[in-house]
């Protein structure tokens, strides 16, 4: 892409990586080399798009603590937190009843809901 170096382009592909795939250009405002370069990524916008058919979705029903904490939006605590929710309330019938558990607020879960599967 014009005006993106290795740099940038190493750390756009990384944070693809570690989040399973952009869902939302916004996204690209998360990426470290982008965080402080709103032109660069006003720049890119326009030549990119999202294919959310290649976003790896997290099994809610059936994810261990390290799959759910593998994502870069859940850490270990929030991991450990979902999964013993799910436990003690029985599997997951939607992506929303997740905001039943104290610690998924409306932003989180808005961030996190594209990479979450229940049957």
């Amino acid at each position: 892409l014009r005006g993106i170096g290795p740099s940038f382009a190493r750390g756009i592909v990384r944070y693809r990586e570690l989040l399973g795939g952009y869902h939302d250009l916004d996204q690209l405002a998360e990426v470290y080399v982008l965080r402080d370069k709103p032109d660069a990524i006003a720049r890119i916008r326009e030549l990119l798009f999202v294919d959310t058919l290649h976003v790896k979705r997290i099994p809610l029903n059936t994810c261990t603590v390290e799959e759910l904490a593998a994502h870069v939006y859940v850490n270990w605590d929030l991991a450990r937190t979902i999964v013993a929710y799910r436990d003690q309330h029985g599997p997951f019938r939607q992506r929303e009843d997740l905001l039943g558990c104290h610690r998924v607020d409306s932003t989180l879960f808005r961030k996190l809901a594209p990479y979450l599967q229940v049957p």
